[in-house]
């Protein structure tokens, strides 16, 4: 976790707007939210840069730089757990300006008992349709 952190603060060395940490509740548990806001210039620059400087940490492949420049922004918040660094939300909203937005938001939970039933028996099949297994 460390070594990424540190790979992200090189990352976003630069930035218009520096990424801020605010500790905040997630449920019954207390989170970091790591927001940062992407200016068009500071995607271009991040594209420009690669994702090299993360590849240490995290396995990114390179970034498009396609189309960046009409871009308004791109904003991320990553909620996760104080006592284990578990992600518990990621957010992202994509400013596309005269293209429109997009968002997403996606929750995790950890640690909580699952139920899985087998099919009945009319509901499965072996291999694929049409497929001959030797």
């Amino acid at each position: 976790m460390a070594q990424a952190l540190t790979a992200m603060d090189t990352f976003f060395t630069g930035l218009a707007q520096q990424p801020t940490v605010t500790a905040v509740s997630c449920g019954s548990a207390s989170c970091w939210d790591l927001h940062v806001v992407l200016g068009a210039a500071d995607l271009t620059r991040l594209a420009a840069q690669g994702a090299s400087a993360l590849a240490s940490a995290v396995p990114f492949a390179a970034l498009p730089s396609d189309g960046l420049g009409s871009l308004g922004s791109v904003t991320l918040d990553v909620v996760a757990r104080q006592d284990n660094g578990r992600p518990s939300e990621v957010k992202v909203v994509v400013d596309g300006g005269a293209q429109g937005s997009a968002s997403a938001d996606l929750t995790f939970t950890f640690d909580t008992p699952l139920s899985i039933s087998a099919p009945a028996a009319d509901q499965v099949v072996e291999g694929f349709p049409g497929l001959v297994l030797p």
